[in-house]
């Protein structure tokens, strides 16, 4: 008898991550996430961080964390109402904080829906793959999590598709979080010194953004440097390498199979 695609659990889940984004969207919550939004009632955001600051934190990492698991659109603004409300620093860090939990909730999701049924479906296809992420999997994540070419959520599911560990998968994308976190909160900090919206891609705020895009340009031929570089040693390094190292690796792959 074949089995189910979907369990009975996981259609409980799905249902209520369905529910909670059908109740977004209806209620139109989406549009309180916005710059224009952010922009005309920053004073009274700001008078309730300052009047009810830890509240304000619980809030702000509750929405943002389930913004990120939901892929809601436009996320990325709580980054810059984070540099707005808590200064550049702690709202670096509230923001990679809930962005981590945020997208390794939609990594797990991912995973406990799909990615167990892809990997026992191709087995066979993905035993190359599997070995290449179990050996190289958090250089490849951390070089797409910098250069950032793809959607932030796609790689969160596209991620637990894969036999990644969840440890691994989490302190990347804590690390690679850090440099957009960064640009972000701190045109948020800018934004209260603003009459319009409009203004915060000034010249001087816009030319750090094209920098920071620049840089992540310059990292796409790093990127497939590297991809290159393991490809034509991955035989060297099978050769090089003792049996036992090899097994171990079969090993560490069975164990994340089975755990799927």
């Amino acid at each position: 008898m074949n089995r189910l695609l979907i369990s009975r659990k996981q259609l409980i889940g799905l249902s209520f991550l369905g529910i909670i984004f059908f109740i977004v969207i209806y209620f139109r919550l989406t549009h309180f996430v916005s710059l224009c939004y952010l922009h005309e009632h920053m004073h009274t955001l700001q008078y309730l961080v300052a009047k009810h600051y830890y509240l304000s934190v619980s809030v702000y990492l509750t929405s943002y964390i389930i913004a990120m698991a939901l892929s809601l659109p436009g996320s990325s603004i709580f980054t810059v109402a984070g540099g707005l409300l808590f200064g550049i620093f702690f709202g670096t860090c509230y923001a990679i904080f809930a962005a981590t939990i945020g997208a390794t909730i939609l990594f797990l999701t991912s995973r406990y829906f799909i990615g167990g049924w892809v990997q026992q479906r191709y087995k066979t296809q993905l035993t190359n793959f599997n070995e290449e992420i179990m050996r190289y999997g958090h250089y490849y994540l951390l070089i797409v999590r910098l250069v950032a070419l793809l959607p932030f959520s796609l790689i969160n599911m596209l991620s637990g598709l894969t036999i990644l560990p969840v440890v691994t998968y989490i302190w990347v994308t804590l690390i690679g979080l850090i440099p957009i976190s960064l640009m972000y909160a701190y045109a948020g900090s800018k934004l209260v010194f603003l009459t319009s919206p409009d203004e915060l891609f000034s010249p001087g705020i816009a030319s750090g953004l094209i920098l920071f895009f620049l840089c992540k340009i310059v990292l796409v031929p790093v990127f497939i440097k590297l991809v290159k570089y393991f490809s034509k040693n991955k035989q060297k390094y099978k050769v090089s390498k003792k049996a036992p190292d090899e097994l171990f690796i079969k090993n560490k792959i069975s164990e994340k199979l089975n755990e799927l």
